[in-house]
């Protein structure tokens, strides 16, 4: 099958070409009326109006991040960051026709030591359809080793990042990126395990146009287990990721980033869960823990409660159930956790069989989570931080970018078995498969191939890179969705 496209990273852009995040940009004048005031003369007659098709103006845009970025290699200079290797780009553009991807460098941060060998990206889509891209990096220098993975997302004005501490040994960058043509003002507010953080150190923090910023998890305070961020911004929207690395008796353990969620939901997916020790369970000890237990982190809002759920009755706590799915369609109980909201809570998933290739939380209140697991083999240890997985809905399309070791774990979330419809290959020679999942099950797909998949039922989807030595994993996100209609009334 034909390999994913990568993207050479020495950036050729036409001199003048400028291409908006967001296609094209309407400016509304709006007249605001004092309902109370004399003079003003009421409206008669037909209000004017225009409808603009937005399906045939828009253009699709994300960014993936560049060289990875460490904090503190020069001892003379603790707070500048030094870029390190660079990453390899994956799209899903082979599949469909008429579709092109463009590439725009972001600006520098400041306080680097040298310059990106990669910078971060903005890949922008021409066409009708959505074009899926990830990025991975491995790195192995003296302090930091490991495999990295991450989505390349779209910007929001409200996100959060469940991942990282700030105790010994662990490191969290914050990546900022502005993709937008106007300044980004962004407040960073904290929650760990003792609940929300003062945020006023971290807020108004100004991202120019087109460019990004990187902040350091330790400065919003030291000792803190469990973070969870979230990133606000007005002016434009940002996308924001985190890059982590931790140390363990002066040997690295492991690197990783993970991508922000885009807003709490009563149901979270992971997919494509692995837990390794080289120690595994045989039949006789399947009840002992787990040396290295996965670890599940939540936080609790009331911000997004549904409708159905009266507010009143919630109390000071709800509960959140969690549960592992098998290829076999089997729903294992892992834990139940009682949530405070405003609290970060971290819950060790004790014994995770090694069937369970998939964990969804169904929560009372609106969630956002990530799950930590690790690979330990001899000498060689890494880890990663699972962010939570899209839900796309019957008949939705979803495009997979995946990597060259990653492979796509499929999830079908619907009570009944679902038929899905699986392309590869490229627009102009297409392969076309049909695979049935059972219900409430996984399905793993080949490694390092790109697809296009098409559900009867609910599904989500996950990338996993592994091999007993490193590990990392990435989400496959749905794009935001967007009106194909706007009405505009002039004045």
């Amino acid at each position: 099958m034909m390999k994913n496209k990568r993207l050479d990273m020495v950036l050729r852009i036409a001199t003048g070409a400028v291409l908006s995040a967001a296609g094209a940009i309407l400016l509304i004048n709006l007249s605001v009326l004092n309902a109370g005031g004399a003079g003003i003369a009421p409206l008669t007659g037909a209000v004017p109006q225009t409808t603009v098709d937005t399906e045939t103006t828009t253009s699709n845009s994300v960014v993936c991040p560049g060289s990875f970025a460490v904090l503190g290699l020069d001892p003379s200079s603790p707070d500048t960051v030094t870029p390190t290797g660079k990453p390899e780009i994956y799209t899903s553009e082979q599949l469909f026709a008429d579709t092109t991807i463009s590439s725009t460098p972001l600006a520098q941060p400041e306080r680097i030591a040298t310059e990106f060998e990669q910078p971060t990206v903005t890949l922008t889509t021409t066409g009708e359809n959505q074009v899926a891209a990830a990025a991975t990096q491995k790195i192995a220098i003296e302090t930091v080793s490991g495999q990295t993975a991450l989505s390349c997302s779209e910007a929001f004005n409200d996100q959060w990042i469940v991942a990282g501490s700030t105790t010994m040994g662990h490191t969290g960058m914050i990546s900022l990126n502005n993709p937008g043509l106007v300044p980004a003002t962004v407040n960073l507010t904290v929650h760990d395990e003792t609940g929300k953080k003062d945020a006023r150190a971290s807020s108004g923090i100004l991202i120019a146009p087109k460019s990004q910023r990187i902040v350091s998890l330790a400065g919003f305070g030291a000792g803190k287990e469990s973070t969870v961020v979230r990133v606000e911004s007005s002016g434009s929207p940002v996308v924001a990721s985190m890059s982590l690395t931790e140390i363990r008796d002066l040997t690295p353990t492991g690197a990783e980033q993970i991508n922000s969620q885009a807003e709490p939901t009563q149901t979270l997916v992971f997919a494509g869960i692995v837990n390794f020790a080289e120690h595994v369970h045989s039949a006789e000890d399947a009840d002992q823990a787990d040396e290295y237990p996965a670890t599940l982190r939540l936080l609790a809002t009331t911000e997004s409660v549904s409708d159905d759920w009266d507010k009143d009755s919630i109390g000071t706590s709800a509960t959140a159930v969690i549960v592992g799915l098998t290829t076999k369609g089997e729903e294992i109980e892992l834990a139940a956790v009682n949530l405070t909201p405003g609290v970060v809570k971290d819950t060790q998933i004790k014994i995770l069989p090694e069937t369970v290739e998939a964990i969804v939380v169904r929560s009372q209140l609106p969630v956002v989570g990530g799950i930590k697991t690790a690979t330990h083999s001899s000498s060689d240890h890494d880890f990663t931080w699972y962010a939570p997985s899209s839900i796309y809905g019957a008949g939705e399309t979803m495009p997979v970018a995946a990597a060259a070791e990653a492979v796509p774990v499929i999830v079908n979330l619907s009570e009944e078995k679902a038929t899905v419809t699986v392309t590869s290959g490229s627009a102009e020679k297409q392969k076309v498969q049909e695979v049935e999942v059972a219900p409430q099950a996984t399905k793993k797909l080949a490694k390092g191939v790109t697809v296009s998949v098409v559900s009867e039922g609910e599904i989500s989807a996950g990338m996993v890179i592994f091999n007993q030595k490193t590990l990392a994993s990435y989400p496959v996100l749905k794009p935001r969705e967007s009106l194909s209609q706007l009405t505009v009334f002039p004045r």
